[in-house]
């Protein structure tokens, strides 16, 4: 179902978002841009290359509390869960896909509360964009998933709304009956024309035949491949220029893991167990107590990073770990392309 919209109405329907509700954006960051609240729907930027960081910040705090105690007899332990109703408006397809990976991964097993609550919360709103010359998101299976109507049901959505820029007007697709609602009740956009739905597959089109990485193998492809690298020298090769500083961790939409921590005030009376993003490219990451390092050399753990990446959540969850954002590349102090690590392992691996 898509409704049209003009670039005037689109601009009311964000002005009264933000008037009534908490609403996340991309705003210009100087010359790059990033997530930040908006109070002025005029600072919104909806055509914008990959921001700095993802939204997951806004699910998984960089830093949190978790849990408040006292040091006493009775440490009356109160859990701590600062979520709020909020609107993310904006959403590239890689970021809604790296979304519902995080899903996935905090819904499993043990259910984390903290993530899920916040999600429950929380609105998506996408926007279409064109690949810029690094992104590979097509080999990654994240367009079709988000891009593909024939693909998604409203069950399968991995949006509220999804708003496409054809030109002189904006066409939405309504993802979930939450958007529906939402876009009802600020907006009255009217139903998409014919001719409006045929310039919409011509824009699709053009973004498709846009991408221009070098990526040479795709998501499945990516997953048979990986278990061979195992011993490849290819690990040793980018180890060498590897800085091991944990940028790219940090940047990608789709790493989860946090350390543990249980802080103490000042006044010795009360504490606080806080979480705390983690990176898995870090020297302490795999030490346990002792001193055992599990992955100590610098090597192990690019490994262990591109086979989350390419592997081992494609096998947890069916979906790619890693979203084509290019966001680890563009932040690499090394220089250091995934795509680039990626192709050379093809060619070394098949070449053994």
């Amino acid at each position: 179902m898509h409704k049209a919209m003009t670039r005037a109405e689109l601009a009311l329907f964000a002005e009264n978002l933000v008037k009534t509700n908490v609403v996340y954006g991309v705003v210009a960051k100087d010359k790059q841009f990033g997530w930040d609240r908006i109070l002025d729907h005029k600072e919104m930027v909806l055509d914008y290359p990959t921001t700095i960081s993802s939204p997951k910040k806004y699910f998984l705090p960089p830093t949190e509390t978790l849990i408040e105690f006292k040091l006493a007899a009775n440490p009356d332990p109160k859990f701590v869960n600062h979520s709020q109703e909020a609107i993310l408006f904006g959403m590239h397809a890689c970021d809604l896909y790296a979304t519902s990976m995080l899903d996935n991964a905090f819904e499993d097993t043990n259910k984390d509360p903290n993530y899920l609550e916040k999600r429950k919360k929380a609105i998506l709103i996408g926007v279409s964009c064109m690949p810029d010359p690094d992104c590979f998101c097509n080999k990654m299976g994240v367009d079709d998933a988000v891009h593909n109507e024939a693909k998604i049901s409203k069950k399968e959505a991995l949006y509220d709304l999804f708003f496409t820029n054809i030109g002189h007007k904006y066409l939405v697709s309504i993802g979930t009956k939450r958007g529906e609602d939402l876009l009802a009740k600020y907006a009255k956009p009217a139903e998409a024309s014919k001719a409006e739905l045929d310039q919409l597959k011509v824009v699709e089109k053009k973004r498709v035949e846009s991408f221009t990485s070098e990526m040479k193998q795709d998501v499945e492809q990516l997953a048979k491949l990986m278990p061979k690298t195992y011993n490849s020298s290819v690990w040793k090769e980018y180890a060498d220029k590897c800085f091991a500083c944990g940028t790219c961790n940090l940047v990608c939409p789709t790493c989860y893991c946090f350390n543990i921590t249980e802080k103490v005030k000042l006044n010795l009376q009360e504490g606080s167990r806080e979480r705390e993003w983690d990176s898995c490219m870090l020297p302490q990451f795999a030490e346990v107590a002792g001193g055992e390092n599990f992955r100590e050399h610098v090597a192990e753990r690019l490994r262990h990073r591109l086979m989350r990446k390419g592997l081992y959540i494609k096998e947890k969850f069916d979906k790619s770990g890693c979203t084509g954002c290019a966001r680890c590349y563009r932040n690499c102090t090394a220089d250091i392309s995934i795509v680039e690590m990626f192709n050379r392992l093809k060619e070394v691996t098949e070449n053994e």
